[in-house]
């Protein structure tokens, strides 16, 4: 399994061999771990991805809906777990 640094090397290769840019190319990573995502938690799943270039880190953040003692919905969103690659 590749690391974070090594999808980021892969991210600068296919920029400069492949006609997209760099932006665009993230956009597509973006949408597939997000597409990963809903195949495991479900189609309402949200999630914040960042990539650092720099640092060569991928940060996932899922996002839940929080319960209230009851066990209804609250509107309000707690933080999930994170993933981190480096």
């Amino acid at each position: 399994m590749a690391n974070a640094t090594d999808v980021v090397s892969a991210i600068r290769e296919l920029t400069s061999t492949k006609q997209l840019e760099r932006g665009e190319l993230i956009d597509l990573l973006k949408d597939g771990l997000h597409a990963a995502l809903v195949k495991r938690y479900g189609p309402n799943v949200r999630a914040e991805i960042g990539i650092d270039e720099m640092k060569g880190s991928i940060r996932i953040v899922v996002l839940k809906t929080r319960r209230n003692h009851r066990g209804s919905g609250d509107p309000g969103l707690a933080r999930g777990s994170a993933v981190r690659g480096s």
